[in-house]
């Protein structure tokens, strides 16, 4: 790397070279309006308007003056048309909790610039960068044969070592290891934490780790990053791998049981309470994020 300096009348110049190592370039994340972490906060001060009074900037409605109500809450142009003291009601700002698994089991390639481990680093980035701007705590985890995590915590640090776990996922992909559902961490998933699992559902070794969040009723959403794809043997696609002898009639009925059993697999995640929904990197992130927030708000009591 060539570096010029120069001071700020232009009078002296000088030139280095300096021997750096490779680059590490993360993917541009998309902007979000937000993360499915809003719709469900914790008690802890944060940006998110809540559905409990509090202190914040969000105005939610007017009601008479009850003892211990402050002088400043006091509407007084309300006041003086009901001839009583009324006060302002705002919504609390809290905090969430926002957990991001990567399924990184196997690697199922869709074109040459992109395959399913690219769209889940990807969308992990643009949901990580969005929540930490958000003052959410983020935390992550990476299942594969080598179990790896970080610990919900918030910070532009915390952004780069999320950063380094994610790009380094591909180094653990190729094992033979079925993982220990039992080995998730508790300090890891804590009550209410919000997680968002990004895997192509192709290795069964990734559903006991489903089933286990299952059972501990967090509020889970399965983000399918294969989705539906049509056979493209001049791809190499580890799905499809088997059938390059085939017929043609052979093709298309194996094509669409495939498509059957992953559709069965997405209504058994589903009545266990992990709605499903796909993301190939082919639309905007911020449509299947919308469709996860609200199939989080209707599991809201």
């Amino acid at each position: 790397m060539h570096v010029d300096c120069t001071d700020d009348w232009q009078m002296f110049h000088a030139t280095a070279v300096m021997p750096i190592a490779a680059p590490t370039v993360l993917p541009r994340p998309e902007r979000l309006a937000g993360t499915p972490a809003t719709n469900t906060v914790l008690s802890r001060v944060g940006e998110h308007p809540s559905r409990q009074g509090g202190s914040g900037i969000e105005f939610t409605a007017i009601r008479p003056y009850q003892i211990g109500d402050q002088l400043r809450d006091v509407h007084w142009a309300a006041s003086s048309r009901q001839r009583r003291t009324m006060v302002t009601v705002r919504a609390a700002d809290l905090a969430a909790d926002l957990i991001i698994a990567i399924d990184v089991f196997g690697d199922i390639a869709g074109t040459p610039q992109q395959s399913t481990l690219d769209v889940s680093v990807r969308a992990a980035t643009t949901l990580v960068g969005t929540a930490l701007a958000h003052r959410d705590r983020v935390g992550v985890i990476a299942v594969g044969g080598l179990l790896q995590w970080l610990t919900p915590a918030t910070g532009r640090i915390h952004l780069y070592r999320i950063a380094d776990l994610i790009l380094s996922t591909r180094a653990a992909q190729i094992s033979v290891v079925n993982p220990d559902p039992s080995r998730l961490p508790g300090q890891m998933l804590p009550p209410d934490a919000q997680v968002i699992v990004l895997t192509p559902l192709a290795d069964e070794r990734i559903m006991p780790v489903l089933h286990n969040l299952a059972r501990r009723r967090l509020h889970t959403s399965i983000i399918d990053v294969l989705g539906h794809p049509r056979p493209n043997r001049s791809a190499g696609s580890i799905a499809f791998a088997r059938r390059r002898h085939a017929t043609p009639h052979g093709d298309d009925l194996a094509e669409r049981l495939w498509q059957l059993d992953r559709a069965a697999t997405h209504a058994d995640l589903v009545r266990l309470g992990m709605p499903v929904q796909v993301w190939t990197g082919d639309t905007a992130l911020q449509l299947t994020i919308s469709d996860v927030a609200r199939a989080w708000q209707r599991r809201r009591p």
